[in-house]
């Protein structure tokens, strides 16, 4: 229940709310240890909740969200055969990053071939051709 920076921040507020209530009060020994274990848990407290709130705030996560990927655009660096795992790089997040692909498509796909990332399974991600992608939506308008 109680973590190490808890400890440390009630043991920090124990010092000062005794020293404070027996120097400054001129209150008794007895009465101030009281009064520094009630304070301590408070004040411990309290600083924890800010502590946790500032820092907290500041950390960020550059790790890229595998579902987020459907739709965004990739380029093939090493061939994905019909059957079988390749390699694609993408670009989230500010940075070039790569990830195993395989082919969503009946065709193997050559190295520098623009793709699409069509759908996610674990941390495999699927791909398509993007000339394949434009003409299939040609053919759906009815330009053939």
């Amino acid at each position: 229940m109680f973590t190490k920076k808890y400890i440390a921040f009630f043991l920090t507020c124990f010092g000062a709310a005794g020293i404070v209530m027996h120097g400054v009060f001129k209150v008794t020994v007895f009465l101030s240890l009281a009064g520094a274990v009630c304070a301590s848990f408070f004040l411990a407290w309290v600083l924890i909740s800010i502590f946790n709130r500032l820092i907290g705030s500041m950390q960020s996560s550059s790790e890229v969200k595998f579902a987020s990927l459907v739709g965004t655009e990739a380029e093939v660096t090493v061939d994905v055969p019909v059957d079988g795992i390749g390699e694609i790089a993408y670009i989230a997040m500010g940075s070039r990053n790569i990830a195993p692909a395989r082919n969503d498509e009946k065709m193997t796909i050559p190295r520098f071939t623009g793709v699409r990332i069509t759908r996610v399974v674990g941390n495999m991600l699927y791909v398509r051709p993007l000339m394949e992608e434009k003409l299939r939506d040609l053919d759906t308008k009815g330009v053939a």
